[in-house]
This record gives structure tokens, C-alpha cells and sequence, in this order.
């Protein structure tokens, strides 16, 4: 299929959906919100699709549509068969039911159904995107949620089985939103919530392997039952502790343990500490999260095994001015630690997990310029909101390896003798979102310029032009 052709299939979906979207938010009220839930739709002022289907009121039906159109021009990957510009266009379907037994039978208990299907429309040949962009319809979720009642000062329940996990700062786990194909992961998932908003989470999973995984496969939107990678372990606790109304407290570890002799046999704890305060008005907010790594892991497939050493931070400071447009400027650094040396019998690169890299270090999937590994990067970023529907961001971010013979890991480049210096540039980004329908319906609009630095401009296969990427949504509920 090529691009134009693909670029009017996407906008024909954004059309349809945007006039469904606007059928639904004219069709009533929601019943009333169930502990189970999705967040997106527990408020009784909006509508669901449950709503125009007449559903009764133990069972709610919801969807979500993402449909991007993206380009890219002078690609800084270093991949000969690599078409410098191109465009393309992702899609994101997904249909979720519950249905609360507690209203049906009288049982405390929920059960989870969510199907999504997510593809590509128009990528050339090696074009990078991979499972983390392309699964063609599968079972996204689907779990049991079991309400155990009071304890203590608070509730808990217990989810068993395939689910979605968004867990803190969702820098080591989340559900991606931004990026087209969702994490999901099968296992047990307990939480504890306090009525003073603290919390305890205890879980133990199995992350599902996303199929195909091959460049072809993905291309073509194949169909393949995702499953279980029973040769890989998820597992670990986050204690949040809200100190005041603005600033909480977390503390957690996770740990990852993979025994399949051809993957990097990851067998590692990450052990983290995060303290935040939100934004307000005339006020000072921040964030400080730390995190080290510590176990066993190989630097490629079929490598030896290396003791695994590894650290990463992330640390902002900003103001919110109590003005029109309520604007906040925020500074930051990211540091991540890379390899020292790969002949030390230790592998320091930083591992993000199931994280996401957005919206710390800008757009994903076909740009993805920098990431959580090998990386020392300040950001000055400004953000602005003069209506309560629109509200829009620029960031200034240089970047530099941690360590100048390691490689920088999405561009596949470099220099084991470190004469190319570390500087990987200088990445600008500018980004809005319009939210026509709150929690209904928003259209974003982004884009970043890569300008190199001596690392790309000196390395082999590095690249001295100035990468451009664009990209135009449109994100519905219903």
C-alpha cells in the first residue's frame, strides 16, 4: 500500500470516529461508576458506548480510537536500507467490557474483556517499527477483579490474570499511550488503597510477548496469538505514602528474572525511591526519582553473563505562575548510566523495563531519538495553558553519552574508542493537544528537530543532517 493511499485510509478513520464520538457525547448519562472501572470513564457526566447500546447496568462497554500520521526527513538511524524520509500512518483500536457481578449476584467480584487491535498503514521497507507499533487484534485484558473488602483504614482487592499495569512515575512499567501497542502482562496484581490516598501494590506476572516480531510480520499486520513468555518473571511491590495534598512519597522494587538461553538473561532487582509535588498556581513543584540495578545480564544474545550494575535519575524543578495561561517553566536533568567497559565482566547499561520514554525525551516509535540508557541530558521546557481545553509545551534538551565508548542505543551507532567525542546534539520539541470533549475526544499535534552533535557527525555510520519529525492525532473515547 503506499503512503498517500494509506495517509487517506487513516484520515477516513479519523472521520468516522470523530463522528461517532460526537453521536455518543449527545446520547445521555452514565450509570453509575464502578469500582472496577477503567479511570478514563469513572464520571457519571460522561457518555459510553454502553450508553447508545442500552446495556444494563452491570455491564459497561467502552473503546478507545488513536490514529497518528507520521514523517520523518533525513532519518539519524544508521541502516543502509533505511529510507531517509518517509511517512506513515499507526491505528489503535481497542474495545473493553466489564461486568460487575456485585450488581448482577450479588458478588463482590468483576470480570475484564478488552480486545485491541493496533497496525501500521504505508512503512517502507526498514522502516523502524517492530511489536512496540504492530499487533493486529488480540486480547489486550482479560482478568478477574475480586473486591476484598475493608482493611484497616481502606479497601483492597486482587486481579488474577492478562491485564495492563501503570505503576508510579510509569518510567519502568505503564501502559503506553502515546505509543501505539500496549504492554500487557499475565499474573496477579494486589493493591491496597488507603483513605487518605496512600497505597501498597504487591504483584507477580508473566509480560506477554507481542506476535509476529519479525520485520515482515509487522509490516504486513499478521496475525499471530500473542502469549505468555513463560521463560521470563515480572515481579515486585510499590509503596506510595501521600505526605500532602501535593507531594507523595514512593518507594519500590521490581524485579525481572529471564532464563530463555537466547535473550539477554536479565536477572536484575530495581530498587527506586520517587518524591513529587504537583503543579499549582503560584506554586514550586518538582520530581526526584532515583533507581539502581543490580543482578546478573548479557550485553548481547549469546554473551557472557556479566554482573549487572546499573543506575538512573531523573530530577525537575519548576514554577507555575499564577498569570494568564498559567505558565510553568520547568527545568530537568536525566542521567542513565551506560557501559564502562565491555571487557570489565560487568554490564552497566540501564534497563527502562515495560517503561515509557514519553513524555520525558519526546515522540517514540519511528523517531525515538533518545532514551533511558547511556545518557546525560538537561531540559528547559515551558509549558502554557490559556483555555481549559487546549494547552501546549516547547523543550530544549542537549544530550551527551554517559559513557563515549558505549553506543547510543536507538541510532545503533558507535565508537568503542571514544574519539568521537560524546555530544549526541541538541533535540527540540514542540508539542499541543485540543481536547474538544473532555475524556472524549482531543487532537494532538507535535514534532522535534534533532540537530547532531560531534558523536554523529564523527562516528561511523553516524549522520551530520538535522533530523525532522512531524506527527498529526486524533484520540476518542467512547
Amino acid at each position: 500500500m503506499s503512503s498517500g493511499l494509506a495517509i487517506a485510509r487513516s484520515l477516513a478513520l479519523f472521520a468516522t470516529v470523530q463522528l461517532s464520538g460526537s453521536i455518543v457525547a449527545q446520547a445521555g448519562t452514565n450509570p453509575p461508576a464502578s469500582p472496577q472501572r477503567s479511570e478514563a470513564f469513572a464520571d457519571e457526566e460522561l457518555v459510553s458506548l454502553d450508553d447508545v447500546l442500552g446495556t444494563p447496568d452491570w455491564l459497561w462497554v467502552t473503546g478507545e480510537f488513536l490514529g497518528r500520521i507520521q514523517v520523518i526527513d533525513d532519518q539519524f538511524r544508521a541502516n543502509p536500507s533505511l529510507e531517509r524520509s518517509q511517512a506513515f500512518a499507526t491505528s489503535r483500536l481497542a474495545l473493553r467490557g466489564d461486568v460487575d457481578f456485585e450488581k448482577l449476584d450479588s458478588l463482590p467480584i468483576g470480570l475484564t474483556l478488552e480486545v485491541a487491535d493496533m497496525r501500521q498503514f504505508g512503512a517502507a521497507t526498514g522502516t523502524p517499527i517492530n511489536a512496540s507499533t504492530v499487533d493486529a487484534t488480540d486480547i489486550l485484558q482479560g482478568f478477574g477483579d475480586f473486591r476484598l473488602g475493608e482493611l484497616g483504614a481502606g479497601t483492597h482487592r486482587l486481579r488474577v490474570g492478562r491485564q495492563t499495569l501503570d505503576l508510579g512515575s510509569r518510567r519502568l512499567i505503564a501502559r503506553h499511550i502515546y505509543r501505539t501497542a500496549i504492554n500487557s502482562f499475565t499474573g496477579v496484581d494486589y493493591l491496597w488503597q488507603g483513605e487518605n490516598g496512600d497505597s501498597y501494590r504487591l504483584f507477580w506476572t508473566m509480560p506477554v510477548r507481542r506476535l509476529p516480531d519479525d520485520s515482515d510480520g509487522v509490516r504486513a499486520n499478521e496475525f499471530e496469538f500473542d502469549r505468555e513468555d513463560e521463560d521470563q518473571q515480572l515481579f515486585g511491590f510499590l509503596d506510595t505514602r501521600r505526605l500532602t495534598d501535593r507531594t507523595v512519597f514512593e518507594n519500590y522494587t521490581y524485579v525481572l528474572a529471564e532464563t530463555d538461553p537466547d535473550s539477554l538473561r536479565r536477572r536484575f532487582a530495581t530498587p527506586g525511591l520517587r518524591l513529587f509535588t504537583k503543579r499549582a498556581p503560584g506554586k514550586i513543584d518538582g520530581e526526584l526519582e532515583a533507581a539502581g540495578q543490580f543482578g546478573t545480564s548479557r550485553l548481547t544474545v549469546g554473551s557472557a553473563e556479566l554482573n549487572h550494575l546499573a543506575f538512573f535519575t531523573h530530577a525537575a524543578l519548576g514554577y507555575t505562575f499564577d498569570a494568564v495561561w498559567e505558565p510553568n517553566v520547568q527545568v530537568a536533568l536525566d542521567y542513565a548510566s551506560g557501559d564502562r567497559d565491555p571487557n570489565d565482566g560487568e554490564n552497566n547499561r540501564f534497563d527502562s523495563l515495560f517503561g515509557v520514554q514519553r513524555p520525558d525525551f519526546g515522540p517514540t516509535e519511528i523517531y525515538l531519538a533518545l532514551r533511558r540508557t547511556n545518557l546525560i541530558s538537561p531540559e528547559l521546557r515551558v509549558r502554557v495553558q490559556p483555555r481549559d481545553d487546549f494547552w501546549a509545551y516547547v523543550s530544549l534538551r542537549p544530550a551527551w553519552l554517559e559513557e563515549r565508548t558505549d553506543r547510543w542505543p536507538t541510532a545503533n551507532v558507535s565508537d568503542p574508542t571514544g574519539d568521537s567525542g560524546d555530544f549526541l546534539g541538541t533535540q527540540f520539541e514542540v508539542r499541543a493537544r485540543w481536547t474538544v470533549t473532555p475524556k472524549r475526544l482531543n487532537f494532538e499535534v507535535g514534532g522535534a528537530l534533532l540537530f547532531p552533535g560531534e558523536f554523529p557527525r564523527n562516528a561511523p555510520g553516524g549522520s551530520d543532517e538535522t533530523t525532522t519529525f512531524a506527527y498529526l492525532q486524533m484520540r476518542a473515547q467512547f
